[in-house]
């Protein structure tokens, strides 16, 4: 096992063969000093009385999804203006290039709205 520890954390790797035993072995820990145990394989918080936080949030900031769909409109901008000024010999090609960009923007705003 390796050892990253600061005044604030302790993290702790280890060759899967021994997982269940190490994690045993830090939860025993953990409950004896009073700390809380973050697991990040099951992404659950489990505090010195037994009890478990919720699972941690994952995907997206709203921000982060509305900045990356903007993005994606203006490539697909990007796609359609380039096109028009300048004729490729496979069109087709350049507005699907653009239409993926429309989707991905629409699946971005989507996740930022919920």
């Amino acid at each position: 096992c390796k050892l990253d520890y600061s005044p604030s954390y302790v993290i702790m790797c280890c060759v899967w063969s021994k997982a269940s035993y190490v994690h045993e072995l830090v939860q025993a820990l953990a409950r004896k000093h009073g700390l809380a145990l973050y697991d990040p394989q099951s992404e659950r918080v489990t505090y010195a009385d037994g009890s478990t936080g919720g699972s941690a949030k994952t995907g997206m900031s709203r921000n982060v999804a509305c900045v990356l769909g903007s993005f994606a409109l203006l490539f697909a901008g990007i796609f359609v203006y380039s096109e028009r000024m300048a004729p490729s010999r496979a069109p087709l090609i350049i507005y699907l290039f653009a239409g993926l960009c429309v989707l991905m923007a629409v699946a971005c705003f989507r996740q930022a709205w919920r």
